[in-house]
């Protein structure tokens, strides 16, 4: 009978050969997995739109001298401080000086965007900027388009450079028109607030409370008498007057009779948010 003895390869030699052909191998895979574990993952910046679904509360305080005050609530997640938050419906004629919002972080930056899309909004936006004129078909001549450059806009001219020379077209003519390219992009369709903050970790309700110009309310009487005419009925009508361009749904409203400064307003609503906390 034969005896087969197999010799066994010491490990360490097998994985110093493998070392031999493939020297690199382990250092590449162990650079693989710190670069996987130590590359820093960038965060996008976020723009997130607050519109009325995320709306849980609004209360308007109108007061008789053509001023209200609006206190808005809505829901918002957690923020980055590069992210940017855009308010819409808000009142167009917000006025900016009295804007607070709280409980959405240290507020970094916020401005008020009231102009909307408009052809009057559309002429300033292309101040400087090339355009096309388009002058009216006439008889048996067909319609032209005419490259030129917008120079400047007043309330019922526009000064143009055209073909070497500076020309005034009238801004509402039956025989000239304007053509504008790449409008839409970045174009407001309604006021909005837009802000950024230092961030804030958690979801919960932020507090926007501003005034706001053409909101205002007056009462009206009506007295009669009965058939018997031993009875007076006075009745009182109150009429509720906006005039911002803004609809306000599901609004609680109060009615407050009297002139109060704006100073005293912004008091009222700063106390208002604290007995929520």
């Amino acid at each position: 009978m034969s005896i087969i003895r197999k010799k066994n390869r010491p490990i360490s030699n097998a994985h110093h050969k493998a070392n031999e052909r493939y020297p690199n191998t382990n250092a590449n895979l162990t650079s693989a997995l710190l670069l996987l574990v130590f590359s820093p993952v960038l965060a996008i910046a976020q723009t997130i739109n607050l519109t009325e679904q995320q709306q849980t509360n609004l209360a308007i305080t109108l007061y008789n001298n053509d001023l209200a005050l609006v206190q808005d609530s809505r829901i918002l997640g957690p923020l980055r401080p590069d992210d940017k938050v855009i308010v819409h419906n808000v009142s167009q004629q917000l006025l900016t000086h009295s804007l607070q919002i709280h409980k959405s972080g240290k507020v970094l930056e916020q401005s008020f965007v009231s102009e909307a899309l408009s052809y009057n909004t559309l002429l300033k936006q292309q101040l400087g900027q090339k355009i096309v004129l388009i002058k009216q078909a006439s008889g048996n001549t067909p319609e032209k388009r005419l490259p030129a450059r917008l120079i400047s806009v007043d309330k019922t001219t526009a000064l143009v450079h055209l073909n070497g020379y500076v020309e005034t077209i009238p801004l509402h003519s039956n025989q000239w028109r304007f053509s504008f390219e790449n409008t839409l992009q970045g174009a407001v369709k309604q006021p909005s607030l837009k802000f950024t903050s230092a961030g804030k970790p958690h979801t919960n309700n932020i507090q926007i409370n501003y005034l706001s110009s053409g909101l205002h309310w007056k009462m009206d009487y009506s007295l009669t008498l009965d058939k018997r005419q031993k009875r007076l009925n006075l009745v009182a009508i109150a009429s509720l007057i906006n005039q911002t361009n803004t609809v306000f749904s599901n609004a609680k409203i109060n009615l407050i009779e009297g002139t109060l400064s704006q100073d005293c307003l912004l008091y009222t609503s700063d106390a208002a948010d604290d007995s929520l906390r």
